[in-house]
């Protein structure tokens, strides 16, 4: 492959990231109810402990946009 290809393909997993991220945390902040329903059927988690695990994986999620996508992104426009 060639480096503006991966340059392109790395800048637009960042946009697409960042894009989902902000989706899912208005989502889970305009709809918090129905966000805890869907989760305390799967995991059996109780109230308090949601508001910190949405929290939680909100932030795990970002660290890995960062490092999987940002950081790559960033290498390459340096390359260049």
């Amino acid at each position: 492959m060639e480096l503006q290809t991966l340059t392109t393909f790395f800048g637009w997993t960042v946009v697409i990231n960042f894009v989902l991220c902000i989706i899912i945390f208005l989502v889970a902040i305009s709809m918090p109810n129905f966000i805890y329903k869907i989760m305390s059927k799967l995991f059996s988690i109780k109230p308090e402990e949601y508001k910190k695990e949405i929290f939680s994986y909100f932030s795990r999620f970002e660290v890995l946009v960062i490092i999987f996508s940002l950081v790559p992104y960033l290498a390459l426009l340096m390359m260049q």
